[in-house]
């Protein structure tokens, strides 16, 4: 396994209970490859479609990888079985119905989780602090929803810019008509599977609007030369567009 740690919850099941593919996606898990522990979590569910406990860590291991919809569905699964020793599950399923625009129904579980939760370990206190926050903030988000004139709209750029993979972190580069970003696609340079967020190892691609289209564009950046066969993005340029900063994983050990 990779040496990435990430904090997870073993609630809900005895370990004695815990079936061996759960057990070695909570080791993936854990050590933060979250693609490789859902491969895990389903093959437990496939075995046993009742198990609980690797659906609300299926759930936990979705979230991680920003599959909101999926995780949302894991949760929901679990906390209509109502099992019982999930401590945090209506606080994680309310804050993904949150995620996905789902304010309303967020705000019933952030209430419910505030009127039954009772942390059990100093870690977990600060959640309650958490769901208060939430709770404005879905607050905020209808007030803004239910505007006759709103302040403001959000759109997607279409395709190639965004694409069915995972793409995010885009900085301006000139003009809001040229874009640097990172993506996970298939074409990514790197191609084999991330085991942290599932797809190709990403890449930094950049996109130039030629009148009313968007093209990726080749001739005018160094962005291939920087792209390398595991994962680099996030990257940002300086006020003065001459230096561009970014995560690199091109050493095996270690990002940078």
């Amino acid at each position: 396994f990779a040496q990435k740690k990430a904090p997870s919850s073993s609630e809900g099941a005895a370990k004695s209970s815990i079936s061996t593919n759960a057990k070695i996606g909570d080791k993936y898990l854990e050590n933060g490859e979250y693609a490789n522990a859902v491969d895990y979590y389903l093959k437990a569910l496939r075995n046993k479609p009742s198990d609980m406990y690797a659906q609300y860590k299926l759930g936990v291991a979705y979230e991680n990888m920003l599959e909101y919809g999926k995780a949302e569905f894991a949760y929901q699964r679990v906390y209509q079985a109502r099992v019982k020793n999930q401590n945090l599950l209506t606080f994680r399923y309310g804050n993904m119905l949150k995620l996905n625009g789902k304010y309303d129904e967020a705000k019933k579980y952030f209430t419910e989780f505030l009127s039954t939760f009772k942390p059990e370990k100093p870690e977990e206190e600060f959640y309650s602090d958490l769901a208060r926050l939430e709770l404005k903030g879905c607050d905020l988000a209808i007030n803004e929803r239910d505007k006759k004139t709103p302040d403001f709209k959000l759109r997607l750029l279409p395709s190639p810019v965004n694409s069915l993979a995972s793409d995010y972190a885009p900085t301006i580069w000139e003009n809001d008509s040229a874009i640097v970003l990172t993506t996970a696609r298939p074409e990514a340079r790197g191609g084999s599977k991330d085991p942290v967020l599932g797809g190709s190892f990403s890449d930094l691609f950049y996109f130039k609007k030629a009148g009313k289209e968007w093209e990726r564009t080749f001739t005018e950046s160094a962005f291939e030369e920087i792209n390398s066969k595991l994962s680099e993005g996030a990257g940002v340029f300086t006020g003065d567009n001459k230096k561009f900063y970014y995560t690199s994983c091109a050493d095996e050990d270690q990002c940078q």
